[in-house]
């Protein structure tokens, strides 16, 4: 299983080639805040969706663009990764926060 999540919590595995050569696995764990329930939010949203993008944009399925040539998008690179995933939670507009890890 590649995925999964409980709670307030998710975390993604994943398994992908770079550069059709190199096998690199990436995987990541987010631990949602409770606390936004209390605001009438599903604390789970934002950790489920930040670990599915961050597998999306590992496996290709989501494309990211760079934000310029000095700073090219690697998807080897887990802070890219995190990155890149933040940023389609916010385009989403998914509420909720999480501590999260990637490597």
């Amino acid at each position: 299983r590649e995925w999964g999540h409980g709670g307030e919590d998710a975390y993604f595995f994943k398994a992908s080639k770079i550069d059709s050569q190199r096998d690199v696995v990436a995987f990541g764990v987010a631990d949602g805040v409770y606390m936004w329930r209390w605001q009438g939010i599903d604390a789970g949203e934002f950790s489920r969706r930040l670990m599915g993008l961050a597998s999306e944009v590992f496996s290709g399925q989501t494309e990211v663009l760079s934000e310029s040539e000095e700073h090219q998008f690697k998807k080897d690179r887990p802070e890219h990764l995190l990155k890149a995933a933040y940023a389609g939670v916010l385009e989403e507009g998914v509420q909720g926060s999480t501590t999260a890890c990637i490597a």
